[in-house]
């Protein structure tokens, strides 16, 4: 039987969700977008997490616009609240566009998006009532 894991968020006036987790042991703030494929994050936080990457050949898209410059970090391990998931891969990006509009808006910047990889493989909930996401392990 899989155990579940459940862990507060926020929502942000913009109806962004934030976490805060840990990647390789260092606490940040992260969106949970189901709408992202994969795990991000910024390129500029690299040495914040002591990530390892390779520049990438893939292209990626965000609602937006066409995002240049992709990176991919395996091995990486990503904690939120009691879920720990080793092997955790990611993209590197600039996201200085996402956090120049959370700016704007006069929330507080993001180091990351959980993506949809993450969210389908752990069965995923969101209670928008109660403010919990709940990882099944």
């Amino acid at each position: 039987m899989k155990k579940e894991n459940t862990t507060n968020f926020t929502i942000t006036d913009s109806n962004h969700i934030i976490i805060l987790c840990k990647v390789n042991s260092i606490m940040s703030r992260f969106i949970i977008d189901t709408g992202a494929s994969n795990s991000c994050i910024n390129y500029l936080s690299k040495e914040k997490f002591n990530l390892n990457f390779k520049k990438s050949d893939e292209k990626a898209y965000s609602a937006t616009d066409k995002i240049t410059n992709i990176f991919y970090s395996k091995n990486n391990i990503l904690e939120i609240s009691h879920f720990k998931k080793n092997n955790f891969d990611v993209i590197l990006f600039d996201m200085s566009n996402i956090n120049n509009t959370l700016k704007e808006k006069e929330i507080q910047e993001v180091d990351g998006i959980i993506g949809g990889e993450i969210l389908k493989e752990h069965k995923a909930f969101i209670d928008y009532e109660k403010k919990i996401l709940t990882l099944k392990l």
